[in-house]
């Protein structure tokens, strides 16, 4: 090691290390690019992954709200089969009725008017009938008195005899 440097050694020296500096500050611009573009895509890459994270959440939520949904939608189509059985079943009970109220003869307003005005002159003849046999009735007895009232005074003539004197 000893060696001395010639100053065309030096001189190589010199161009070399100006070819390294070259070389040096290239690498040196390509590194800040470099970096800048990693920032740039490091800030892409946040505001992607923020965004990731909000449509995450968002679709978390909606997943409920589906699920919600779906529930009060069984609900729903519950409720709606339930209405209709219910409603099949008061139609047929409708219809049962309907034939029902088809199969009785009911009669005309006029006809039990009629009728009812018919039963109460039946009743009161009946009465007026009753009325008359009480009072034959109590006739019977006054000429049945009468006549027992007879029979007494015939007998009692019949037997004092013909003198007048009661005979014994």
């Amino acid at each position: 090691m000893g060696e001395v440097l010639a100053p065309i050694d030096f001189d190589q020296l010199k161009i070399e290390n100006q070819q390294f500096l070259e070389r040096i500050e290239q690498k040196n611009k390509e590194l800040v690019k470099l970096k800048l573009t990693t920032g740039n895509t490091v800030q892409t890459m946040n505001t992607l992954t923020e965004k990731l994270n909000k449509y995450t959440q968002e679709q978390a939520t909606l997943k409920k709200e589906i699920s919600l949904k779906q529930g009060h939608l069984e609900s729903l189509q519950k409720n709606i089969q339930q209405v209709v059985q219910e409603r099949e079943a008061a139609e047929r009970k409708n219809v049962a009725l309907r034939l029902q109220h088809e199969a009785v003869k009911v009669p005309k307003v006029e006809d039990y008017i009629q009728q009812k005005a018919e039963l109460y002159e039946l009743e009161k003849a009946a009465a007026n009938w009753t009325r008359k046999m009480e009072i034959a009735e109590g006739q019977r007895k006054v000429i049945v008195q009468q006549l027992k009232t007879l029979k007494k005074t015939e007998e009692s003539t019949l037997k004092l005899g013909s003198t007048g004197i009661p005979v014994m």
